[in-house]
């Protein structure tokens, strides 16, 4: 609810009544219509925006993000209900120093170091907040299958000895059970599949282990980030674990130096032999990384922009550069990096990657510079590592569609960031 003060009790406030003998209404509604103009750009939990007056007919299956005041993070809500109706007080068009604007009536309130604060109130000069991450307009997907029951036979007959391994019956039954196939461009699951995906191919690893080919996912990172990550799990049907933490120690061989360091890993894991298998013949990498050939899901690059940027934002989360301004120069910023490690058999399909990421990137008008590679290690094979890295553009216009249209997903302290970053 709407919790503040209104002109009997709290707005949002409930009190109990005689269902038999009636009751004077102690003014607890009727004072709260505060209204935003129907085209007021509404940002929604998967990161489009939309026009307020859009949300009509469909607006209780919708999900806006918000903010919890207490606790000072972006949030989400479902909308409670959709009113229209024609104002009977002023109307104010708001506009800020750095350009954003809205249409409210006078008694809409505003965030500001006071609080919340009705427009009326306000005066030329003062801080209202912004959100300064936009997003990209929605559009409305087709119904073109990208799934289909036959696809993930085919992949799992591929990886099974023969036709009863990984129990294929059975995945396909779990599959079918949580609506995922066929699965569709517009098919309700399939922007938080996608968010998923973006992450799983930065700190996730897929495996069918065992006799029977039970298929696990594991995702890696910080606690916080985790939990996003499994409450998408959730929407899509599954019960992931909980999130694990242990202290590990790592030693690691680089072209400079050696390192040894201690640190607490955080992870959870899935496990679903249908959900790795979605996964999979959705086109993410299977086992190690580093030592095979893949590259952007075919499906992906038909989807509307929306959707890649699910991808690409969940995909930042776990592989693109903080944003941080240069050592001594903190006026500038650093590039923003994407780096991967390919063994060299495999190489050419670590470029191919990144250059596809770049071209994805420009349907944003987010440049890149250029890709790097360096010999990072040899193992004890002797084997070749290297690390390939796509830098992007750091020009401020640049850098403000990068964090302000893609941004990160599953990394709040990186979004945090970036949002920083734009507002700058």
């Amino acid at each position: 609810p709407d919790i503040h003060w209104g002109y009997g009790f709290c707005i949002g406030g409930v009190a109990a009544t005689d269902i038999k003998e009636g009751v004077i209404s102690p003014g607890g509604i009727g004072y709260d219509i505060n209204c935003l103009c129907g085209k007021s750009l509404i940002l929604h939990s998967l990161g489009y925006h939309i026009k307020m007056e859009d949300f009509q007919d469909n607006w209780p299956e919708q999900e806006i993000e918000c903010l919890d005041f207490r606790e000072e993070v972006s949030d989400r809500t479902r909308i409670i209900r959709f009113l229209k109706r024609r104002p009977k007080n002023k109307v104010y068009k708001v506009t800020t120093k750095t350009g954003r604007s809205i249409i409210a009536t006078e008694d809409h309130p505003f965030y500001t170091k006071d609080g919340m604060r009705p427009l009326k109130g306000l005066r030329e000069g003062e801080d209202v907040a912004v959100y300064p991450f936009e997003g990209v307009p929605h559009d409305k997907p087709s119904d073109k299958v990208i799934l289909a029951e036959e696809d993930v036979k085919k992949l799992l007959l591929s990886l099974a000895k023969d036709s009863r391994g990984h129990g294929l019956e059975q995945i396909l039954l779990h599959l079918k059970k949580r609506n995922l196939i066929p699965l569709r461009y517009d098919s309700p699951q399939l922007p938080y599949l996608a968010r998923i995906m973006g992450y799983a191919f930065g700190d996730a690893a897929i495996h069918f282990v065992g006799g029977r080919g039970k298929g696990i996912t594991w995702f890696y990172g910080k606690e916080e980030d985790l939990e996003d990550i499994r409450q998408d799990i959730i929407r899509i049907g599954y019960n992931p674990s909980r999130v694990y933490s242990r202290e590990r120690e790592h030693k690691i061989t680089t072209a400079y130096s050696g390192y040894q360091f201690t640190n607490i890993e955080t992870s959870f894991k899935v496990s679903s032999s249908s959900f790795a298998a979605l996964l999979v013949v959705l086109g993410t990498p299977l086992g190690n990384k580093a030592e095979q050939e893949y590259g952007i899901p075919a499906w992906l690059l038909r989807a509307p922009r929306w959707q890649k940027r699910l991808f690409l934002a969940a995909f930042f989360g776990a592989e693109l550069s903080s944003p941080q301004t240069l050592t001594g120069h903190k006026y500038n910023f650093y590039s923003p990096t994407i780096s991967m490690n390919k063994k060299e058999k495999y190489l050419e399909s670590g470029r191919a990657f990144l250059e596809e990421i770049g071209r994805m990137l420009r349907e944003f008008d987010v440049p890149v510079q250029k890709i790097s590679l360096r010999l990072e290690k040899v193992n004890d094979k002797g084997d070749f590592s290297y690390r390939l890295r796509l830098l992007l553009s750091n020009r401020p216009q640049n850098m403000i569609n990068l964090y302000g249209k893609i941004g990160f997903e599953y990394n709040r302290e990186r979004r945090f960031l970036a949002n920083v970053a734009v507002h700058y």
